[in-house]
């Protein structure tokens, strides 16, 4: 058991035929929950911190947030605690390239792709 994480995309055309494609899987990397966790958050307006087999649609704000947090790896008020801070810096070390890389990938196919419909969503599950 851990944390699973999945960013996808989708169109209207895809959500009628119940497809999606995933363009990002991440495994116990609890920065980027955290991260999703706060916008969800900001997003729905609640205080609920139980953010599991939640699906959240990320625009092109906020992946130049995720985006501008990944490259100052300004993870600091995504840390969980004081324990898991050194195995979530070995994450964000270990994901860094990658995750650089899923948000030129996302925010691509929101803008190239904006007149099919694609819009990008993240969900976890533990």
């Amino acid at each position: 058991m851990g944390l699973d994480q999945t960013a996808f995309v989708r169109s209207a055309e895809m959500t009628a035929e119940g497809k999606e494609v995933v363009i990002m899987q991440w495994r116990n990397y609890w920065y980027i929950h955290y991260f999703m966790r706060k916008l969800w958050q900001k997003k729905t307006g609640t205080t609920d911190d139980e953010f599991n087999q939640e699906t959240i649609e990320l625009t092109l704000e906020d992946l130049d947030l995720l985006e501008h947090t990944i490259k100052n790896k300004d993870f600091a008020e995504f840390q969980y605690n004081e324990e898991s801070n050194g195995r979530n810096d070995a994450a964000a070390e270990h994901y860094y390239g990658a995750d650089l890389n899923f948000v030129i990938l996302a925010k691509g196919l929101l803008t190239d792709y904006k007149d099919k419909g694609y819009k990008v969503f993240y969900n976890s599950w533990y």
